[in-house]
């Protein structure tokens, strides 16, 4: 509260003037103010003091995210999508997110820190439903980046535990030559 707000375009700098001497202001930071959706703030508010006749720099730490997106589709010859199933992503073996997919079966997660990751419905949800999925899970990798990373089609399948596979023949051959 107080002062005078001036925002520089060119640099994304915002300067306030006008403010008392010698007193502590908070400074309250908008998540959704960034021009770049993966920024993430850590810290939304900061205490400052104010000395006179100085500009004060304040740099603020944002974190990169990355997005992680795809369908669960259902056991329908037509392949819609589930909704309402929950997905889970893992760092080294730690739940990191956990979502639940759209009525139309389409997913998507940002927040997640650069990093490998392993993504699998949720087990006890594919238990009560008699289903399996398939793949069991699927990993891939959030990389570093000024401006996120993107990772799509990670696609998954169910099918009730009962349904089996087709058997392909086997033809026996006799080479002997």
């Amino acid at each position: 509260n107080g002062g005078r707000v001036q925002n520089n375009l060119r640099d994304t700098t915002v300067q306030v003037f006008d403010l008392e001497p010698y007193n502590s202001y908070l400074l309250e930071l908008n998540r959704s103010s960034f021009d770049n959706i993966a920024w993430q703030l850590k810290n939304t508010t900061y205490k400052i003091t104010i000395e006179p006749n100085k500009l004060k720099l304040i740099e603020v730490p944002v974190l990169v995210s990355g997005e992680a997106s795809g369908m669960i589709y259902g056991t329908a010859a037509d392949s819609t999508g589930w909704g309402r199933i929950n997905l889970n992503f893992y760092r080294r073996g730690i739940l990191a997110a956990s979502i639940m997919s759209e009525a139309d079966g389409y997913f998507n997660y940002l927040g997640l820190e650069p990093g490998s990751y392993t993504a699998s419905i949720d087990s006890a949800q594919l238990s009560s439903l008699k289903m399996t999925a398939a793949p069991a899970s699927s990993t891939f990798e959030i990389k570093m980046s000024r401006e996120g990373d993107v990772v799509s089609n990670l696609n998954f399948k169910l099918h009730h535990k009962d349904h089996r596979l087709p058997e392909v023949p086997v033809i026996a051959s006799d080479d002997q030559h």
